[in-house]
């Protein structure tokens, strides 16, 4: 269960990969590739190319495989580190692997999550792996221009009070974030779903306003009573560190980091350089109720901005 759960999270990774290039490079819609071809030098459009294929399922990945194999052996340059074998069963892997060598968005950070066993019933404890805001929106800050991610012209007025509010209490100007939560349905008839959080850019109005940047995500089935608690201690604990500016001194939960973790480690107690604002929680009625165990005339009377406090608080 673990290595599914990690797949699945590590799979959205590599599409902040690609993501990479849009916000940097291209204006970002649904109908555009995740980077700008006029852009690339000609030796790398092949591969960025067979990897938005891939990133997007339209081929298993042994064919991708051998799509870059024979692109290696017809002379694409881009394409030569990626030769490997085409069969086994660790295909997937190692092409997730290749793809994520260089890429610029951390690692996955994994906490333990007490989750419901889909057979069994029974509430056991599993690690879910989690992209934390406080990272994303730094790497968006140190490699992008942190004014654009400032911006507020697209924001609530609401939202736009309530991040004042905050810059008046920091003594700084904030990035104010917004934290998404909502099912995905994840087979063909629709019967099975994927919980999925994310954090966009409320103040964006133009290129960027439809960006979200994945935080982690689970199967409907595993949601059990304490698996809501879990994942916001973790989404929660990011987000105070985000509004501080200062790199995690240690996990989540009071260990200090691991070798896994050394990275994170070695950034511990300095500075982030970026500092930012939970200002909007979207989401339906069945979130609301769910996650903040809010009755439904609770969430009829319930607004963005008041959950943002409280998710702060």
């Amino acid at each position: 269960m673990y290595v599914c759960l990690t797949g699945l999270v590590a799979i959205l990774c590599l599409c902040m990969h690609s993501l990479y290039h849009a916000v940097f490079g291209s204006m970002l819609s649904k109908n555009k590739r995740p980077y700008d071809v006029d852009d690339l030098p000609r030796r790398k459009r092949c591969l960025h190319n067979v990897r938005d294929i891939w990133a997007n399922n339209l081929l298993p990945s042994s064919r991708v495989q051998e799509l870059l194999n024979d692109a290696a052996d017809a002379g694409a340059s881009g394409c030569r580190s990626m030769r490997r074998p085409a069969t086994g069963n660790n295909t997937a892997r190692n092409l997730r692997r290749a793809y994520l060598k260089r890429n610029q968005w951390p690692s996955l950070y994994l906490g333990s999550v007490r989750v419901k066993h889909p057979k069994s019933g029974e509430e056991c404890v599993e690690q879910l792996a989690f992209m934390l805001p406080h990272e994303s929106i730094e790497v968006l800050a140190r490699l992008g221009d942190p004014t654009v991610l400032q911006a507020r012209l697209g924001m609530d007025p609401k939202s736009q009070q309530h991040l004042e509010s905050c810059e008046a209490k920091a003594g700084c100007q904030l990035v104010g974030v917004g934290l998404w939560g909502d099912g995905v349905p994840c087979n063909w008839d629709r019967t099975e779903s994927a919980e999925c959080f994310s954090v966009n850019l409320p103040g964006q109005a133009k290129d960027y306003k439809g960006l979200r940047l994945p935080v982690t995500t689970l199967s409907r089935k595993m949601i059990g009573p304490h698996t809501w608690h879990d994942i916001m201690e973790v989404i929660a604990w990011s987000f105070r560190h985000l509004a501080a500016g200062v790199w995690p001194l240690k996990r989540h939960d009071g260990p200090d980091f691991s070798k896994a973790d050394a990275r994170r480690a070695t950034s511990a107690g300095q500075p982030l350089g970026i500092r930012g604002a939970l200002v909007e929680v979207r989401g339906d009625w069945k979130m609301f109720a769910e996650v903040y165990r809010l009755q439904v005339s609770q969430v009829e009377q319930c607004c963005r901005f008041v959950l943002a406090v409280h998710l702060h608080t």
